[in-house]
Order: C-alpha cells, then sequence, then structure tokens
C-alpha cells in the first residue's frame, strides 16, 4: 500500500466531509442537494454511497457538482457521477477530478413511490494540496 493511504484505503493528507445526513434517499425528497463543502485546495473528490433497504422500485442517480463560490454567481456543474443508477441496498464508490472551489452532491430518486432507507453519502477530498 502506498505510504500516502491510511490502511483503510483511505488518504492521509485528505479533507472529509459529509455531503448528505443519515436520510431516506425516495422519490418524496427528490432531488436532494447537499450543501456545498470549500475543497481548500483539494482537487479529486472520493465519493461513498450507502443505500439502505428498498421500498418498491427506486432508481438512484448520483451527480457530484463543483462550483467556483457555491452557486452565488456561478452555477453549479456536473464533474462526474454514478456510471449506472442504483438500485439496491449496496455500497457504492465513485471518484473523479476537476473540482473548482466548491463540490456538493445532486441525488435523484426515480421510481413509483421508491425509496432507500437510511442512505448516507461521505466525501473525501484528495490530491492537490
Amino acid at each position: 500500500m502506498p505510504a500516502h493511504h491510511r490502511s483503510d484505503g483511505t488518504y492521509v493528507n485528505a479533507k472529509d466531509g459529509s455531503l448528505t445526513p443519515a436520510a431516506a434517499f425516495s422519490t418524496a425528497n427528490s432531488p436532494i442537494n447537499s450543501a456545498g463543502v470549500e475543497c481548500d485546495g483539494f482537487t479529486t473528490a472520493r465519493v461513498t454511497i450507502v443505500t439502505g433497504a428498498i421500498t418498491n422500485t427506486p432508481s438512484l442517480t448520483v451527480n457530484v457538482q463543483t462550483s467556483a463560490d457555491n452557486g452565488v454567481a456561478d452555477p453549479w456543474r456536473p464533474v462526474f457521477s454514478t456510471a449506472a443508477a442504483i438500485t439496491t441496498a449496496t455500497t457504492t464508490k465513485i471518484s473523479g477530478g476537476g473540482l473548482d472551489r466548491w463540490v456538493r452532491l445532486n441525488a435523484t430518486c426515480t421510481g413509483a413511490s421508491g425509496s432507500f432507507a437510511a442512505s448516507t453519502a461521505t466525501l473525501e477530498l484528495v490530491g492537490g494540496v
């Protein structure tokens, strides 16, 4: 394992944060936009999405968005997303670069009254500092 990694695979020089609180991703509260997180010079985001038990047939798409000013004058733009919609209770990891000063999560849940119980998305910012 490279010297810059912890034993759990995360980076030593990183900024951690939660993009969404533990809550259900559902069609009733979709889309969800998290609060912006300042990147502090980090250029790459690694996001871990944990979805809980499903109700009906939900389909979750997660986009990581970036902005130079937290969406004030510079609109949020997508930089990367889940490769395919999430449709089961699972853990999904996505990562990508090209971040501006701020980053946030945009999650959209579709499906007939579908939901994922007790789901979370956490952020690890790495690289560039």
